[in-house]
């Protein structure tokens, strides 16, 4: 991957293009297309800054996502994450820090303590909605996934966290990353809004 295969991404003029910082770990040329793609996407940006130690050091992606976040419409990151961007995991100050940076909205997972989200007086918090945790691999992406579809949708960002909500403990109900997803009339439908 390079810079150069930004120009598919573009060319289809998407309503939103997701990034993330394990795209960035995989080397310069990666980075250079999740530079691209953030600078030039005409949708909204979306970036999760999924930092893997697994992958390599942290702080030279941390960098290259935080030299990004003047252009990212939606920082969805988790409480770990926001401490290594940010040097914090306290909601209110992730928030306005991402702010600060240019960040249009934020939306802060906490797993098993639920997700903050943007509202009118400050982070909005939404508790878990899981009753049983079979498998928590998955969780981030339904929460993310769900909350952007409701988002692009015309939903509040409490609304869509709550779809968010209901598909990462569909998810972690199950074995796999996507097992317990419900289908998508049902998934729209707990939202109470159509699917665009």
């Amino acid at each position: 991957m390079d810079e150069s295969d930004a120009d598919r991404v573009l060319a289809a003029r998407a309503r939103a293009v997701l990034l993330s910082g394990i795209t960035v770990a995989l080397g310069p040329g990666p980075a250079a297309l999740v530079r691209r793609l953030a600078e030039q996407a005409d949708g909204l940006v979306v970036l999760d800054p999924n930092l893997r130690p697994a992958l390599g050091p942290i702080e030279p992606v941390a960098d290259v996502l935080r030299s990004l976040l003047g252009r990212v419409g939606l920082l969805a990151l988790g409480l770990e994450e926001a401490d290594a961007l940010f040097g914090t995991d306290d909601p209110v100050k992730v928030f306005a820090t991402a702010r600060e940076a240019g960040v249009g909205e934020v939306l802060l997972k906490a797993g098993p303590d639920g997700v903050w989200h943007a509202s009118p007086d400050g982070p909005g918090h939404l508790p878990s909605a899981a009753v049983t945790v079979v498998d928590p691999v998955g969780a981030g992406d339904a929460m993310l996934g769900g909350y952007l579809a409701g988002r692009l949708s015309g939903a509040s960002p409490a609304r869509a966290a709550r779809l968010g909500t209901a598909l990462a403990a569909s998810v972690v109900a199950s074995p796999g990353d996507t097992e317990g997803l419900p289908d998508a009339s049902s998934a729209w439908a707990s939202l109470d809004i159509a699917p665009v």
